[in-house]
């Protein structure tokens, strides 16, 4: 894995991992497993009932999920003594995004995201961005320590493409309520500049991209963190996206 940040003076973590699966997480959930997440945000995965009937070996503490399709929506999972409540969804909330409150070794308010943007496949009438989204949820992400991350599928080099749904966008609402990436917090690198791929267009390398983040409020900035991208050559023939770890060191 690539990894961004040090942690040589401190002992304890809380790793949040986000990994758009591909779908057939049933068959893929040991990969996950080994790396050892307290949260996990999983685009591309079945919900619960088909989980537990196709893969019932799969052991984690709690799952929320949402979608339309019972074999592809995003789901947040909770391991060990690291428990996550739902939250009320706010009304035309757009397509994927999951409110969640993560109780345990640290509590934050997290937002999980798959984002489709111009691909949203609701009618047209509750069609909105992920800026909007965002700012629907401004003051559940107002606490402290909170959290908005997943699959964004999206990179300002796009901006100019789909101008409704331009990531700039969304980036200055997180940015006006205190929120930065990780990632970019770490490297120092621009968006649409990233050094580091995320995900593979068709699963081709010589076609790397950067369209997953995390982002963080200033009381999880301020804590010592690692980031860490999974490598094409242990992930690429699971999925097109690479796993992220987070770890968040306390």
């Amino acid at each position: 894995m690539d990894m961004y940040g040090d942690n040589s003076n401190m002992v304890k973590k809380f790793r949040l991992v986000i990994w758009n699966c591909a779908q057939g997480l049933q068959s893929k959930y040991s990969l996950l497993l080994d790396l050892a997440p307290d949260i996990a945000i999983v685009p591309e995965c079945a919900d619960q009932a088909t989980l537990s009937k196709k893969a019932p070996d799969f052991k984690f503490n709690q799952m929320l999920w949402t979608g339309l399709n019972k074999n592809k929506g995003l789901g947040v999972f909770s391991f060990d003594q690291t428990k996550i409540e739902s939250v009320a969804i706010e009304d035309n909330q757009g397509y994927l995004f999951l409110p969640v409150k993560v109780i345990g070794s640290i509590n934050l308010n997290l937002l999980a995201v798959w984002a489709f943007n111009h691909r949203n496949p609701l009618p047209e009438s509750s069609k909105i961005t992920t800026a909007e989204v965002i700012t629907k949820y401004k003051n559940f992400l107002g606490a402290p320590a909170s959290v908005v991350a997943g699959d964004f599928n999206h990179n300002p080099i796009w901006d100019a493409l789909i101008p409704r749904h331009k990531f700039r966008d969304t980036l200055k609402v997180l940015a006006g309520i205190g929120m930065s990436s990780a990632y970019h917090d770490l490297t120092k690198e621009e968006f649409g500049k990233e050094s580091a791929a995320t995900f593979y267009w068709q699963r081709k390398l010589n076609q790397p991209y950067h369209i997953d983040y995390a982002f963080l409020t200033k009381d999880l900035k301020s804590a010592s963190q690692q980031f860490k991208i999974g490598s094409p050559d242990q992930y690429l023939c699971h999925s097109d996206h690479m796993p992220i770890c987070l770890d968040i060191y306390y």
